[in-house]
């Protein structure tokens, strides 16, 4: 099992009890890693049995009596065909890279909002500060303007 992963060693189990000749069968965990997993311990199987007894697939692929018994139901065939744990690990993988894909975008559009926000603050800024200079300015030449109109006038001795 040292180059399976769980799920592709939990199929294998599902495709040996579900042999023909296995149909009226039930297996231990030792049966098992005689058979399969030589080089494995008898603990690792018993979990594999375990994971296939708590994988929450209904209808149930596989029976475990009293907790160290594993046999076949009608139904294992058809999860088989469907592709096994392999395709739901898969298909989890998927999932959670889609999701951790998503967030990620979802991440940067919001620092890419919070950047163009950044810049219409610094634009709002600049604006307003060459509005106030454009304002100054022509208070200056409004005063200027009137000014000159005063000089001409007190030249014009029209006072």
């Amino acid at each position: 099992m040292e180059t399976l992963n769980r799920f592709e060693a939990v199929d294998i189990i599902l495709e040996y009890i579900d042999r023909p000749e296995h149909h009226n069968s039930m297996f231990d965990a030792d049966d098992i890693k005689k058979e399969l997993f030589p080089k494995d311990h008898v603990d690792t199987v018993q979990i594999l049995f375990e994971l296939i007894d708590n994988c929450g697939i209904n209808p149930p692929i596989a029976k475990l009596e009293s907790g160290t018994w594993i046999l076949r139901t009608v139904h294992t065939k058809h999860f088989l065909d469907d592709g096994g744990f392999t395709k739901v690990h898969k298909e989890s993988l998927n999932k959670s890279e889609q999701k951790t894909e998503k967030e990620n975008l979802e991440l940067q559009q919001l620092r890419t909002d919070n950047i163009l926000k950044t810049n219409q603050l610094a634009d709002y800024e600049k604006t307003k500060v060459d509005l106030k200079r454009t304002t100054n300015a022509t208070i200056v030449l409004a005063i200027i303007a009137l000014l000159e109109l005063v000089l001409l006038l007190i030249n014009s001795n029209l006072f």
